[in-house]
This record gives C-alpha cells, structure tokens and sequence, in this order.
C-alpha cells in the first residue's frame, strides 16, 4: 500500500499538479509549492484498510477455538477452509455461533479488533510518503468490500468464498444478535488516535420502525450514547428491507432511492446487484 500511494503520488506531482487545491490549503503560498509537491503546511496521506471485521473475527475464531479452547483441529480447521465449508457443518457451526464476535459487545472479541487496529497503525508509521508526511489509516470500504469479497476464499469467521467482506469498520452481517446497542458499543472501543483516516461504520433501520411513537428519541439517544463513548462516526440506511427488495425488481420506480453505502450517499439503483445484496444483507437494528 506504500508502495502503491508514493508511486501514485509521484506520477501526481509530475503529470497533475493541483494549482487550484494548493491555493486553498494552508502552507503552499509561503513555501511557493503545490501541494502535490509537498508544499502544505501538513502533508499526510491517507490510506483504507479493508475488511477489519472479518480478519479480526477470524484471528478470534482462531485463538479460541483451535488454541485457546481447542475444539476445532488445526487439520480441520485448514479443510474445511479448502472446502468452503462443505461437509464441515459441525466446524462451521462452531466458528459462526460459538467463536466471539466484533459487535456483540464481548470484550475478548473487541480487544482483537483494537490490537489489529493498533498493530496496522504501528506497520503504516514506520513508513513516509514522498512528501516526507505520515501515513493515517482508515476503515472505509466505498464499495470495495463487495469486490474484494468476491475474490476471496473461506475465512475462519465463517466468510464463504465470494461473499462480501464486512463494510468499513462495521461489525460483519448477521453477528450483531444483540443489537445495535452492543454493536456500536462494540466499534465505540475502537482506539481513535490510531484512525486519523476516520471509519465508515454502517447501520441500517427500518423506516416503518423509526414512525414508530417515541422510537426517534430512543434512536437519539443510541447516537448521542456512541458518541459519548468515544465513536468516530456513524451512518444509516433508513429503509425497510422490503423497499430495498422492491426497488432491485422494479428500478425504475424507484430512481430517487437513497442509501449510504460507506462513507458516501449513492442512488440504490445506481449500484451493481452484488452491492445492492450487501446492503439489503446488512443486520437490521431493530430499536
């Protein structure tokens, strides 16, 4: 990923320099540099990692199940990877509802996702981009996460092959059993100062819920909660599953669909079908 950012921000500064950029960000007019060329007075980049949740999960799953609380066979914990998990039911079964999850609130489950968060910071500091500025890591996936997903095989989490990887920093589908509560109480532990690229965290509620009497100050409440806790950030998809499923059959009734995808809005119809599954696959928070 270094590798990849200063060979980019190289080819940047040679072929696109940002005149116009420069002129509104603090420092260039002093040193009488574009920003490309490192004439900011603060000249970071910024870098996203993706799939948080599930590589945590996995490394969870890992350590408790086949390490720690051996009930799961290194041997068979490899096949049924290989297999995608055919014919390893009871393995499957073990590492979906036995292993700790990231968003269920279990701290043994938290503290892996904020070692890794730690760990990966800690990797990206030791490096410098070509303007001599600091590498800040983020969790936000835009729609990557889908893509990717589709390239990668069977996790230890349970993730079978072409599936969607978790969305930014957000818990994976389908974990957060016990609700939104535990789940941003969860990605609330996260350690901040090791995400100055900030994170995509990505919820969704039914609009049906939220007409609901006094439902809108309980979801209020729940926002204001995270935050106090210490979450960086937090978006909703506000519609009912229905809807979302609706609008996939029949597109063109619904052209003005809204939805946050990670870390941007975009029309639902807009997007491809796998992502589209991905936000209709999300956990639905019920409040």
């Amino acid at each position: 990923a270094v590798d990849g950012n200063n060979r980019l921000a190289e080819a940047h500064k040679c072929l696109h320099p940002t005149p116009l950029l420069s002129s509104l960000i603090d420092g260039t007019f002093a040193s009488g540099r574009d920003v490309t060329w490192g004439g900011a007075k603060y000249n970071s980049s910024g870098v996203y990692v993706i799939g948080l949740a599930d590589v945590a999960d996995s490394l969870t799953a890992l350590k408790h199940l086949v390490f720690d609380n051996p009930q799961i066979a290194k041997e068979e914990m490899a096949s049924a990877i290989a297999d995608n998990f055919e014919g390893h039911e009871k393995t499957y079964a073990l590492l979906t509802r036995r292993a700790p999850k990231y968003g269920t609130d279990d701290d043994v489950a938290d503290k892996m996702v904020a070692d890794l968060v730690v760990l990966i910071s800690n990797v990206f500091g030791k490096h410098k981009n070509t303007r001599g500025g600091a590498f800040h890591v983020g969790y936000w996936s835009i729609t990557m996460h889908a893509g990717l997903g589709s390239l990668i095989g069977a996790l230890p989490n349970g993730k079978k092959k072409g599936s969607p990887l978790a969305s930014g920093a957000t818990p994976v589908s389908g974990v957060a059993v016990k609700g939104p509560t535990a789940s941003l109480s969860s990605t609330a532990k996260l350690p901040a100062k090791h995400i100055a690229n900030s994170i995509a965290n990505n919820h969704k509620i039914p609009k049906s819920l939220l007409g609901e009497p006094g439902k809108l100050d309980i979801f209020q409440n729940l926002v204001y909660g995270y935050f106090k806790r210490g979450g960086m950030q937090v978006q909703f998809v506000v519609q009912d599953k229905q809807t979302l499923l609706d609008a996939q059959k029949n597109p063109d009734a619904y052209k003005d669909l809204l939805v946050r995808v990670s870390g941007y809005t975009a029309y639902f119809c807009d997007l491809n079908k796998k992502m589209q599954d991905e936000i209709i696959a999300r956990t639905e928070d019920q409040i």
